[in-house]
């Protein structure tokens, strides 16, 4: 499809052509096009082909990752802990797999811009940037809400704090980046994952448990929560202090507290790696991840330790993943 309607009247573009065209304005802000074609959940991933129908990977128990993939015309994809949320190219949502909590609505008509997918909960915004919530924001499992993670605030305040341009929501908090480039956090901020307020401007935020990593103007990593230098946990984080120096410039990055990947501008990925295990989380190491290349997005999961690369070119490299 042609996103561009710059040279055709309003009047010949269809209703569809331009939600289509404002969906890619939103991700050329937030890293680009590409960076929103990967997404890795808690045991599965999902991948937009060139042709627009999504590729899916690694467990299918609650319908989330069909072996066949999903026919159609997708811009982004978000990848939850057993559900999946897809957007189309009219800005409709799709959500596949468990609804338990009411995280994956079958189909919402829109039209969305962004979405987002955390453990149990689906973040939208809308064109008008309006954020919409779904399911819950925590830990249903006593195990890891143990560690630390608890329930988060009530999300109904949403719909005052934006306009929006980014979201991102992990295990108990979620992040948002206003229309001015500030960064705003709700939920679980024990370990300032989830800043009330930080001036910025950036241009990309992305969140894992007990962590948040944004990209600022000059394509340099931010760090709040347990990644974050002033932490008092950081000690145990090592290599990220040598990401979080690199001048970059960056366009997407994972956020974990294990391992973090950083995409740079040029193509080329970074990783640091903290140890094997933490908090019950677990690296996979049955292979040595190696990216050899020009890739144009990529995702991690925390939980299972896997991660799936795309490249330039359109091929799939994945790791640690049980495909």
């Amino acid at each position: 499809r042609v996103f561009s309607t710059a040279f055709l009247p309003w009047w010949r573009v269809s209703h569809d052509d331009r939600v289509a065209a404002t969906i890619r304005r939103y991700q050329h802000f937030n890293g680009g096009p590409n960076r929103f074609r990967v997404s890795c959940g808690s045991s599965h991933a999902l991948v937009i082909g060139n042709d627009g129908s999504v590729q899916c990977f690694g467990d299918d128990s609650n319908g989330m990752a069909p072996r066949e993939g999903i026919p159609g015309s997708f811009l982004a994809v978000a990848a939850g802990n057993n559900h999946s949320i897809l957007l189309q190219y009219n800005g409709s949502v799709v959500g596949l797999g468990s609804n338990d909590h009411g995280q994956a609505p079958s189909l919402l008509p829109g039209p969305y811009v962004a979405i987002a997918a955390g453990l149990h909960n689906t973040v939208l915004l809308r064109l008008d940037g309006t954020a919409e919530f779904y399911g819950v924001q925590g830990f249903p499992n006593p195990q890891l809400a143990a560690v630390g993670w608890q329930f988060g605030e009530d999300p109904a305040w949403l719909t005052q704090a934006g306009p929006f341009v980014g979201i991102a929501s992990a295990g108990s908090h979620t992040v948002a980046i206003r229309t001015d480039g500030s960064l705003v956090g709700w939920g679980d901020n024990q370990e300032g994952q989830a800043p009330v307020h930080v001036r910025g401007p950036f241009k990309f935020v992305t969140a894992g448990l007990g962590t948040t990593l944004a990209i600022n103007e000059h394509g340099r990593l931010v760090a709040f929560g347990m990644l974050a230098p002033e932490n008092p946990n950081h000690h145990s984080m090592g290599e990220v202090d040598e990401l979080l120096a690199d001048e970059g410039p960056f366009i997407a990055v994972t956020s974990s507290i294990l391992k973090t990947i950083a995409l740079r501008a040029d193509g080329t990925i970074m990783q640091s790696k903290r140890g094997s295990s933490m908090h019950g989380l677990q690296i996979s190491d049955s292979e040595e991840e190696t990216f050899d290349g020009r890739f144009i997005a990529v995702d991690y999961s925390e939980l299972k330790g896997f991660t799936v690369a795309l490249r330039a070119d359109g091929e799939v490299v994945t790791f640690g993943l049980d495909d």
